[in-house]
């Protein structure tokens, strides 16, 4: 299902079922959340909203949320913003520079995509690998745990950084 034109949600918990929802225009949450049963897509920015959850998420601009939990895959294209946690249940691909801004940041798959990716939380895990096509990666604020740290560019960190090898 794709929905064309801006969207506002009116109630305390919205439930989009089905194979997914895509949406082109803005999402405006009013503090509600948003529950997606299959794919969510977000071709414009997505602001307000409570607790976003979907099974993958396609996002082409920014999230501005209380929490935000994808169990599969995600592609990025824009900052996430969050007051609470941020759970991405798979890979993470980014489409453009992303900066990931929460309580917590937990990430059990791999984060790829060729570009700059900042971390700004008060601990980020990364389950598997940060990879090789990942321009540079800046660690904000809290400590980073990563499987394994492999990029091209440079890694900027005022806090801890570890992987599973330890250092």
């Amino acid at each position: 299902e794709s929905l064309g034109a801006n969207v506002t949600l009116t109630g305390a918990d919205t439930d989009a079922d089905g194979e997914g929802i895509n949406f082109t225009g803005t999402v405006t949450g009013g503090g509600n959340d948003l529950t997606i049963v299959g794919g969510a897509g977000f071709g414009d920015a997505v602001s307000g909203v409570g607790a976003v959850s979907a099974d993958t998420v396609d996002s082409e601009s920014t999230i501005a949320a209380t929490s935000v939990n994808v169990t599969g895959v995600s592609e990025l294209g824009g900052n996430v913003t969050t007051t609470g946690d941020q759970d991405f249940g798979g890979n993470v691909t980014l489409t453009a520079d992303v900066e990931l801004d929460g309580s917590t940041i937990d990430v059990t798959g791999n984060v790829s995509g060729p570009h700059n990716l900042v971390l700004d939380s008060n601990t980020t895990d990364v389950s598997g690998t940060i990879g090789t096509d990942i321009a540079n990666v800046t660690v904000e604020t809290g400590p980073l745990t990563a499987g394994t740290i492999d990029i091209t560019g440079n890694l900027d960190a005022d806090q801890n950084v570890t992987t599973d090898t330890g250092s």
